[in-house]
């Protein structure tokens, strides 16, 4: 028997729009990349540090934004 995750309550809030244009452009590049990548290869087989090196970005600021 598997385990089972404890239901929410609510929805899980969408992340706020960053404010600052190099965060905008930051986001920008981590979903471009991101799109990029599973256009190309898949969902399942996109990792994170893929979608990072893509963007140009280190792997603590992909989970970030």
């Amino acid at each position: 028997m598997g385990h089972t995750p404890p239901r929410r309550s609510q929805p899980r809030a969408r992340a706020r729009e960053p404010r600052q244009a190099r965060s905008r452009a930051t986001r920008a590049k981590i979903l471009g990349a991101a799109a990029e990548l599973t256009q190309k290869q898949g969902f399942e087989r996109t990792t994170m540090a893929e979608v990072a090196e893509e963007a140009g970005v280190g792997t603590g600021t992909l989970y970030r934004h």
